[in-house]
């Protein structure tokens, strides 16, 4: 769940404060995070020797070159997302028009109960 939540956020360009009294706690949910993708998305500050390892990260990613896998990699990640986003919003339209059909249903059950009206089908 904390993983989800951690990726979901970072996918989005938010930042995240991720706090625990137990070091073991923040190592696992760093390893899940991190064990996700080639690159690490999250930045384990603490001990003197966790800033060493973030400070030796960051110099080399800023010296670091973009490959064509990155690239690839990249572009295959931005396909999928937006397929998903694509199938999300195909799914959001049905689920308006399911629920303009229910709203219809139950205004025509509603009709239907009533006795002395008469029942007006449209279409």
């Amino acid at each position: 769940m904390v993983t989800n939540l951690l990726v979901n956020a970072a996918w989005r360009g938010m930042s995240v404060l991720f706090a625990s009294k137990n070091h073991q706690a923040v190592s696992v949910v760093e390893e899940r995070v991190n064990g996700l993708g080639n690159r690490p998305v999250l930045l384990r500050l603490g001990s003197q020797e966790q800033q060493a390892r973030l400070s030796s990260y960051m110099s080399a990613m800023l010296s670091g070159q973009i490959t064509e896998d990155d690239r690839l990699t990249y572009e295959e990640g931005l396909r999928k997302h937006h397929a998903l986003v694509e199938r999300m919003r195909q799914l959001d339209t049905m689920q308006a028009a399911t629920l303009e059909i229910r709203n219809r249903v139950d205004q025509l059950e509603a009709e239907a109960e009533e006795p002395d009206r008469p029942l007006r089908v449209t279409g």
